[in-house]
């Protein structure tokens, strides 16, 4: 692995500035450089000039410079699922493919590096998951949620972000009728993407018939950051859900109470934590063979005879 691959690595809501981009102190326009940001983290992927113009940012504690192997051992790690709070998860992976998709690789040495990196990074992913992060029973809110939505036929979803988008692929398997009930249904279809084919996206008004609709839900979803109060006032009198699933970080502490049943995100998470044994075990399994794959690209030499550009040829 070359010591010219360099992964800036932060967590936390904020992001690293890139060349180009107010603020930066790189003289040039972005040449090349990957950049893949989720909820949790922000990875920028360049090479040492343009990482040398970034890394001024780097000095918090939450921030990391790595290069060659130990650059790769993180990405890896990371769409592997291992740095999620679900251990294995695939949302990760999907969004630093799709990421990928969209990156326009330069037809220079460093575009030739990368390139090859990411093959090798997808085929490394590819083999750990199917041999140590498979099976691991439920280990995402979707699956405990097919479980309680399996038989009935109709659930509403309120909010359209990632979380539900992770959960919609597992209710679709049962066949049920969704409808998603958000503040931007013109923005949140272009998220959904293959996804908005299978559901109905609404918005919010309070007098709409599709706010009405919510007395046909057999099941209703909290997936947005709204207080208790809130929902109360938007839910009819008349809706009656035989449950109610509150994946709001509060769920605790500003309860549902009105209802026959909630289940709170605590729960969710009692139920993912029934694998931990298996899950530790298949983890530390993952993360051995993580370090096994890195090794091994890093004592990867290819000989090129004409230099890097002879590949472009």
């Amino acid at each position: 692995m070359s010591q010219e691959f360099v992964v800036l690595h932060r967590t936390g809501p904020e992001r690293f500035i890139l060349p180009g981009e107010p603020g930066c102190t790189s003289s040039h326009a972005n040449a090349g450089v990957f950049s893949f940001m989720t909820c949790l983290r922000h990875i920028v992927i360049a090479n040492l000039d343009e990482a040398a113009a970034i890394a001024a940012q780097a000095n918090g504690p939450n921030d990391q410079i790595l290069r060659g192997e130990q650059a790769y051992t993180l990405i890896l790690e990371i769409i592997c699922g291992l740095h999620s709070p679900l251990v294995g998860e695939t949302e990760v992976y999907g969004q630093f493919k799709n990421a990928v998709s969209n990156y326009s690789i330069p037809a220079t040495p460093w575009g030739t590096l990368i390139a090859k990196t990411f093959k090798t990074l997808f085929e490394d992913a590819k083999k750990i998951r199917d041999q140590h992060l498979k099976d691991l029973g439920s280990q995402s809110y979707g699956s405990v949620l097919r479980r309680e939505v399996k038989g009935l036929k109709s659930v509403h979803i309120l909010g359209a972000g990632h979380l539900v988008q992770e959960i919609l692929p597992w209710i679709n398997k049962e066949g049920i009728s969704v409808v998603i009930h958000c503040r931007n249904p013109e923005k949140a279809l272009e998220q959904l993407g293959a996804l908005a084919s299978e559901v109905k996206v609404v918005g919010l008004s309070q007098t709409s018939e599709d706010r009405l609709s919510l007395t046909e839900a057999d099941v209703l979803v909290i997936a947005a950051p709204v207080s208790s109060s809130w929902i109360r006032s938007w839910v009819p009198a008349e809706a009656k859900p035989r449950m109610i699933a509150d994946l709001r970080a509060d769920s605790e502490t500003d309860a549902l109470v009105e209802f026959s049943r909630v289940l709170q995100l605590g729960e969710f998470m009692t139920r993912l934590s029934q694998n931990q044994t298996l899950i530790l075990e298949r983890k530390g399994a993952a993360l051995s063979a993580v370090a096994r794959a890195a090794s091994d690209r890093a004592r990867t030499v290819e000989y090129r005879p004409f230099g890097w550009e002879d590949v472009c040829a």
